[in-house]
């Protein structure tokens, strides 16, 4: 039987390369198409979920708002209507659930307002313990109706409610839909303090991060609950360890309610979330109209989160201990999850990174034995030295190449990648591709009477091969201690890529070993070669003479003709030992094509699509341009670095069409404008108002609210201030605002988001207003109703303690700053007793203290301490201040909206500036809340 493969030629190369990149890079962006919702839902209702959606995100929602109020009520009719038909099913709508917990840099006191509703497993075993907890939040920030940014995650829940509720598993579920995760993941901790949180041990978090389309396994704690994420529970898994990753090493630079539950309460977990079209979320166009997908995008998130928490709920495998391990994951074009324990790669990569190298010399040495016997000389020094350097000096240029276009980019149209990102990867990638295939298919011309033809392209693939190998081995050392030092799985491409090589290299050898039967007996040089003239066959070599008018125009014809042997009379017949041999020739570089390029570069171009999608509009947050424009570099250089060996018989007809798109694309690139409403660049926004009597230090009066009432406070100045990108901030968004013409602005780099700066003014059309309740305004106060923010009151109670209590207008939210001397602890009435474990105050203590309450006009009462360090009785400042989160435009047609509070209505804050703000932006500009309330009152103390 004749074995043939395709010949070593530039048109067999060329077509591999473009048959294997069309198909792998069409399926890796094919699987962005978010598929139709089935008729056949099994249980569930997309129909009954995207009308719970309209409902909830209809208007912004944030936890201190009256629209926050309502959504609650909506969510709590739903699940007490599901609990009625189910006596399994308890609902707690929990209004005592409170507590005290700090960070490194502030404390929090937070009164919750969760909805938890407990299913009832079937095994009385798993109803106060190991049970699954699901979790999303139903708040939203206060620029943005949260479509994403949890509403489908909370309708997800209701669904989930209702679908376990009647498919009832072992395991007991609880449901915690929650309150107050957008202010610092609030409604989580507040879960930690209810009695139901000892029975789950593993959960499934539901988010949002972007506006829509495929929601992705952001992070997994071990390969245990990873297991209910598999593909036969999640029929489209979406996922990667290197997003788990980019949030350990703080690369993301926000957090989920999955920290929560992990280092609260020690659970095993998933957080599921949408992650791509960064530029809407948390503004108005996180809205259902604006949605990447809409309801299928919806469906994507339910049917993924009802397999990976049924398999949660059934599967024991999934609760196994002995598996909570870290872990390696990612998918291949949504149809399958490739997992293992990250100590499973940890362990291959040292055994691979001795013995490969031993088992490779071996094979090395004895194919360089056996090619001894068949070399005539060797080759000229020169061309010799280029043939082993040119691969590292091809990576030298081609990176070298990359960082000017990343220079380039950086200072020409820095934000193309915002709104074009794919055009961006196109542009590095094929220069990547032209700069280094065309480097190594150069090869040095042959001396003028070098009689010896080298199968010159086939001798250099395996030059390459090796190289890249030894390059390879280099890389997997690298990844292996990151592994070992950091755990950091997400490097698992080098593993797939070494391994490939070294069977590339392996099987090249061994052709040459199993081919020793056809050498002579004794080591002596052969006087013929093969028609291919590759050494593959390890046929005979020919010799060659100086070129002549007979000399034949196609190398390899000369002497035996290709085939053919001329007689006696000069006529040409078939050389049948020729046509013999040629019947066995086996042409290796396929199979090494198959072992070199497709997986690098499948797994290449998976990390590409989902860094893109996630980061390129990440620079509104102040993230660095060099790194998203280095991290697309990069990844075009690794689609490309696999071909290094096939080179020399890429055609370079390709690379020159490809760099006619890069000249099209580049200039195009640096003259279009970046932003467009379907990306729109993303601002930060915040008004202060200092006041003046709204503190004083007296005793503390039983009567604070009334006394208060009577004494408002002064209005002494008002800033507006914007955050965002310096290229565009000050010169072509803050002239479009009216109410800035004419004002000193002040812009400095921004010490709370880096990367931005902040501009501020003094004044805007009109002052804010907090609202409901507000005291007539008199004499003293030069802006009329609403100048009433809050009261404040400070009694010292010895050197290092003191009582604080605050009252402030139709709002839930207050906060205290503390410049002089951090305190090391702090008690607000009411509260449960302690700080919540493990979340204790650490050195060398708090400078900020942030107090929640669930009820508007409440009065804070809060005992602080501080260190006296120099034993002088030193005292303690700062400043007191409110927050205010909603505004009349995001509040009209609230239901029980009126001017009586007493009568059941309320009237909302009003922020004029913000309103001019949306009416006068450009269309490109989306704006968002700058921090916790989009107006903060405040005024100076000194105890």
């Amino acid at each position: 039987m004749n074995l043939r493969t395709p010949s070593f030629s530039s048109g067999s190369v060329s077509s591999a390369v473009l048959v294997s990149y069309i198909v792998i890079l069409f399926l890796v962006f094919w699987e962005n198409v978010l598929p139709d919702a089935p008729k056949d839902q099994q249980g569930l209702s997309l129909e009954s979920a995207y009308n719970d959606l309209h409902h909830i995100t209809e208007r912004p929602h944030p936890y201190n708002s009256h629209a926050n109020d309502y959504v609650r009520q909506y969510i709590l009719e739903r699940v007490y209507s599901i609990a009625d038909e189910y006596p399994h099913v308890h609902v707690v709508d929990d209004l005592r659930s409170n507590g005290s917990w700090a960070s490194s840099s502030y404390g929090v006191y937070f009164e919750g307002t969760n909805v938890l509703v407990k299913v009832d497993g079937t095994n009385p075993d798993f109803w106060d313990k190991s049970g699954v907890l699901f979790s999303a939040h139903y708040d939203s920030v206060s620029t943005a109706p949260g479509t994403t940014d949890d509403g489908m995650g909370v309708v997800t829940l209701l669904q989930l409610i209702e679908y376990f509720s009647k498919h009832r598993t072992e395991r007991t579920a609880i449901f915690n839909i929650n309150n107050g995760e957008e202010d610092w993941l609030n409604g989580a901790h507040a879960f930690l303090q209810h009695p139901w949180s000892q029975i789950p041990d593993s959960f499934l978090n539901l988010e949002g991060a972007a506006s829509g389309g495929r929601p992705i396994l952001f992070r997994a704690t071990s390969s245990a609950v990873l297991r209910a994420f598999k593909s036969r529970n999640v029929p489209r898994p979406h996922a990667n360890v290197l997003s788990a990753d980019a949030f350990k090493r703080g690369a993301i630079r926000s957090g989920t309610d999955y920290e929560v539950y992990t280092d609260g309460a020690n659970m095993q977990g998933l957080d599921l979330a949408f992650y791509k079209g960064r530029s809407k979320y948390h503004t108005k166009f996180d809205a259902i109209p604006y949605t990447d997908g809409q309801e299928r995008s919806l469906w994507a998130m339910m049917e993924a989160a009802r397999g990976a928490g049924a398999s949660l709920l059934s599967e024991s495998a999934t609760h196994d201990p002995d598996n909570y391990v870290p872990a390696v994951y990612f998918d291949l074009f949504s149809v399958r999850l490739v997992l293992f324990p990250l100590n499973s790669l940890y362990i291959f990569n040292i055994i691979f990174l001795i013995l490969g190298p031993i088992l490779l010399i071996a094979l090395l040495f004895i194919q360089a034995v056996i090619k001894a016997a068949q070399k005539g000389h060797s080759e000229e020094h020169y061309r010799l030295i280029w043939r082993w350097s040119k691969f590292w000096v091809a990576i030298i240029v081609t990176l070298a190449v990359q960082a000017l276009l990343v220079l380039i980019s950086v200072k020409a149209n820095p934000y193309i990648v915002y709104s074009s990102p794919y055009i961006v990867l196109f542009c590095l990638t094929s220069v990547s591709f032209v700069t280094f295939t065309w480097i190594i298919a150069y090869d040095l011309p042959a001396a003028p009477h070098d009689d010896v033809v080298e199968s010159s392209a086939e001798n250099q693939k395996e030059i390459i091969i090796l190289q890249s190998y030894f390059l390879s081995w280099i890389l997997l050392l690298l990844s292996t201690i990151a592994i070992g030092k950091s755990e950091i799985g997400g490097l698992y491409l080098v593993t797939f890529w070494s391994l490939g090589l070294w069977l590339a290299s392996s099987v090249r050898s061994l052709d040459t070993i199993f081919s020793v039967r056809h050498l002579p007996t004794a080591f002596v040089p052969i006087e013929h070669r093969s028609r291919s003239g590759s050494p593959s066959s390890y046929g005979p070599r020919i010799h060659h003479e100086e070129p002549t008018e007979q000399t034949p125009l196609v190398q390899g014809q000369d002497n035996g003709h290709g085939g053919y042997t001329e007689n006696d009379s000069g006529s040409r017949e078939h050389d049948e030992s020729h046509k013999r041999e040629d019947e066995k020739l086996i042409d290796w570089w396929s199979l090494q094509f198959i072992f070199t390029v497709p997986a690098p570069v499948i797994l290449a171009a998976h990390i590409g699509n989902l860094l893109l999608d996630a980061t390129c509009q990440t620079l509104a947050d102040g993230n660095s341009k060099a790194t998203v424009y280095a991290s697309a570099s990069l990844i075009g250089f690794l689609l490309v670095l696999p071909l290094a060996p096939f080179s020399f018989h890429i055609h370079r007809s390709i690379g020159s069409i490809l760099l006619i798109f890069v000249v099209v694309f580049g200039i195009w690139s640096l003259v279009v404008f970046p932003f467009n409403p379907d990306a729109p660049l993303k601002i930060y926004f915040q008004q202060q108002v200092q006041l003046e009597g709204a503190v004083t230090t007296s005793p503390l009066s039983t009567q604070l609210s009334a006394v208060n009432a009577a004494r408002v406070p002064v209005i002494r100045n008002i800033t507006t201030s914007f955050y965002g990108v310096h290229e565009f901030l000050e010169s072509d968004i803050i002239p479009t605002l009216p109410s800035a013409h004419g004002k000193n602005i002040t812009c400095i780099p921004s010490t709370t988001k880096p990367g931005l700066i902040g501009c501020t003014w003094s004044g805007g059309v009109a002052f804010p207003d907090p609202g409901a309740a507000s005291t007539p305004h008199n004499e003293t106060t030069p802006v009329g109703p609403g100048a009433n923010f809050f009261n404040a009151q400070f009694l010292r109670t010895s050197t290092t303690t003191a009582r604080i209590t605050i009252h402030g207008t139709n709002t839930k939210n207050c906060r205290l700053y503390f410049d002089k001397q951090p305190i090391i602890k702090y008690v607000v009435q009411g509260s449960s007793n302690g700080m919540q474990y493990p979340y204790r105050i650490h050195e060398p203590g708090l400078k900020e203290l942030r107090l929640w309450s669930r009820e508007y006009n409440k009065d804070f009462t809060v005992d602080i301490e501080w260190r006296d360090n120099y034993g002088l009785g030193e005292g303690i400042k700062g400043r007191v201040a409110c927050e205010w989160a909603e505004f009349a435009s995001a509040s009209a047609g609230l239901p029980s909206e009126g001017e009586d509070p007493v009568n059941g209505g309320f009237r909302s804050a009003k922020i004029p500036m913000l309103e001019e703000v949306l009416a006068f932006l450009p269309t490109w500009v989306a704006v968002s809340k700058f921090t916790d309330g989009l107006v903060e009152a405040w005024e100076y103390f000194e105890v």
